[in-house]
């Protein structure tokens, strides 16, 4: 091993000699390896029942640090109120967790090489009592373990955030669903006191109150429905007045409705019979500002594009979101989870043609083309003109490159509605997207390497405000 005093060197050598070595090697920071061994225990527990105990577990703790080697939960604890005195320990601890405990500790160093210690913490009103035993194994590089302990307190971060946005989401579902058990204290879920007050708020609309009206009360003893009266009194509202007030109003707002319905144009006699998810790509004849994959812009033909999956159709939101933002780089990233739906539909034709097959595949750069529609909107053009009603092909924003339909009429639609719904919550941030469907339970996460090959998204500047 070579040491170098750099004491006895001139300066600009000493300058040169650090400016030589690795990287690596000027940011190690000293430190000792530990082996601590913890015992708990806790009062009132019968004779004979032992608590589960820990694998001895190795800490690495810089030399010059003033704080005593014990276990600190992976960085999710933090020791305050330290004091020395000769081989003597105190300090006081605090750790984030579910729930989160607080306690006080105290060791004696037993020479260089040992220490045993005690720690009594408190988790929910319960004490533990911990006993330590601690032996030096050897040295190790503090700074590296401090850069395992905050990615570790990284990933915990966003595990913690995982599951907030997950309970947020339930908050949401209960007021979008208007079932007020589910925002009570006994329920678990620990809402936030908004989502009361929104529940309460739509309460007052025409379109709450058409949720909760028909809802007959529960049989079952205890076992809440959600009905009418349950939720007036959730909200300590007057429902009989707001029955009155709200019926008024629904008169008012049909008549409003025809009015908006009138002003817009009309839905092609072939597209009539439709629900307006289905109808609408084919009802406006305005100019098209842009150009899509296979409609071009201008005054053309409406396309109703969709993919063969939930999970195509929320990779392709997710980067339409995203793109949002990379041209509107002042635009904070939003605070909340945005909520949107995903619908199947049923289709049927003799007419369709997939590029995903046969001898349309030699040309698949062509129609998978991240940013050039040209060769798409040409073949599409070649399609509606032989009559062709479906276009299949590979969607180029699903990481698992699936398939997805362009629909050229609204005569393809086997069944007049939508025949399944799915809730989806997609949450954007610096890290990318990350989207969830509760029921059936699935989470989809795209990293910002995710749609970096698009020159679109990659201009996008991930760093800005909430």
């Amino acid at each position: 091993m070579i040491r170098l005093s750099i004491r006895l060197l001139p300066a600009a050598l000493a300058l040169a000699l650090s400016a030589a070595l690795p990287a690596a090697a000027q940011n190690k920071e000293p430190g000792d390896l530990w082996e601590v061994t913890n015992e708990m225990s806790m009062p009132g527990m019968p004779a004979g029942m032992n608590l589960p105990q820990r694998p001895p577990q190795r800490v690495c703790r810089a030399r010059s640090s003033d704080k005593p080697p014990v276990a600190d939960n992976d960085g999710r604890c933090e020791m305050y109120d330290t004091k020395r005195s000769g081989n003597a320990f105190s300090w006081k601890m605090r750790c984030e967790g579910n729930p989160p405990s607080t306690g006080t500790g105290e060791m004696t160093y037993e020479g260089r090489d040992s220490y045993q210690g005690t720690m009594t913490m408190n988790v929910s009103g319960q004490a533990m009592t911990i006993k330590m035993v601690g032996k030096r194994v050897g040295e190790c590089d503090a700074s590296e373990s401090k850069r395992q302990v905050a990615a570790v307190q990284q990933q915990a971060a966003a595990i913690q955030q995982q599951a907030a946005d997950a309970r947020a989401m339930q908050c949401k579902g209960a007021v979008d669903s208007m079932l007020p058990y589910m925002l009570r204290a006994e329920a678990g879920l620990q809402c936030d006191p908004k989502f009361k007050t929104e529940l309460c708020r739509k309460l007052q609309t025409p379109e709450g109150f058409s949720v909760v009206a028909p809802r007959q009360p529960s049989q079952v003893a205890g076992l809440a429905s959600g009905d009418l009266k349950e939720v007036g009194e959730f909200c300590g509202a007057n429902v009989s007045d707001l029955r009155l007030r709200l019926c008024k109003r629904a008169d008012e707002q049909e008549t409003l409705e025809d009015l908006i319905q009138a002003s817009k144009p009309s839905v092609p006699p072939e597209c009539q019979h439709l629900h307006y998810l289905l109808s609408t790509p084919f009802r406006y004849g305005a100019a098209y500002p842009i150009g899509s994959r296979f409609r071009r812009a201008g005054l053309t033909d409406g396309v109703f594009y969709a993919g063969e999956s939930p999970e195509i159709a929320v990779a392709e939101m997710a980067f339409y979101r995203l793109l949002f933002y990379g041209e509107s780089p002042g635009t904070p990233w939003p605070a909340n989870p945005a909520e949107y739906t995903a619908f199947s539909a049923e289709y049927a034709t003799r007419k369709a043609i997939d590029l995903g097959k046969g001898r349309y595949v030699k040309d698949k750069a062509a129609w998978m083309h991240l940013t050039d529609y040209a060769p798409c909107q040409a073949f599409a053009d070649i399609a509606r003109a032989a009559k062709i009603e479906v276009i299949r092909y590979r969607s180029v924003l699903d990481p698992q490159q699936g398939m997805n339909l362009a629909l050229h009429t609204c005569r393809t639609f086997a069944k007049p509605k939508p025949t399944g719904q799915q809730t989806w919550h997609i949450r954007l941030s610096a890290a990318g997207a990350h989207a969830v469907c509760e029921s059936p339970n699935s989470r989809m996460t795209y990293r910002r390497e995710a749609f970096a090959a698009d020159p679109r998204i990659a201009r996008l500047r991930w760093d800005r405000d909430r």
